[in-house]
């Protein structure tokens, strides 16, 4: 019986032994299944976020040259307008310095009689000129471009939308 029971004691070693390497194999396999799957989801996530990244990059790089298309036009009617406010501010000036002749000339007219001709050319000349300074601001403010300005401040607005989108998530 000795040797029966070393025998059977081998066969039952044996059976653990290729049990366990069994198990082994199987747990192996398992992790190698789970590792191609993780390195199949790894290169999609690479595959999306490059193509989102081909997709991205343009059209922002799009919508900043707008933004900058739009704030140089912006700029430039800005300049203009400022020109413009400087001249009218001029000519504003000197229709206040013509106002202030008108009132010496009035007061001139009260002290003397003699010389109500001369006042009244006096004020015909500065009615002429008062009327080619208003002529010549009005000239000026048409010059101003609203319309254009207008469209650029639009412009301006429909490039600014997408971004704040594209940041608001």
């Amino acid at each position: 019986m000795d040797e029966m029971e070393k025998q059977t004691l081998e066969n039952s070693a044996d059976k653990t032994q290729y049990e366990l390497l069994a198990e082994l194999l199987s747990e192996q396999k398992k992790s190698v299944r789970n590792s191609q799957i993780c390195m199949i989801l790894m290169g999609c996530t690479f595959a999306l976020l490059l193509i989102l990244a081909i997709i991205i990059v343009p059209r922002s790089m799009k919508t900043f040259t707008d933004i900058q298309t739009s704030m140089k036009k912006l700029q430039d009617f800005t300049d203009q307008a400022e020109t413009e406010m400087k001249e009218l501010d001029k000519l504003v000036t000197q229709a206040q310095d013509s106002l202030t002749g008108l009132d010496n000339l009035a007061a001139d007219a009260d002290s003397s009689l003699e010389g109500i001709d001369e006042m009244v050319q006096n004020i015909n000349k500065l009615v002429v000129d008062n009327a080619e300074a208003l002529d010549e601001t009005i000239s000026k403010m048409n010059e101003i471009d609203f319309d254009q300005l207008n469209q650029a401040i639009k412009d301006l607005a429909n490039v600014i939308a997408p971004l704040a989108s594209l940041f608001a998530g």
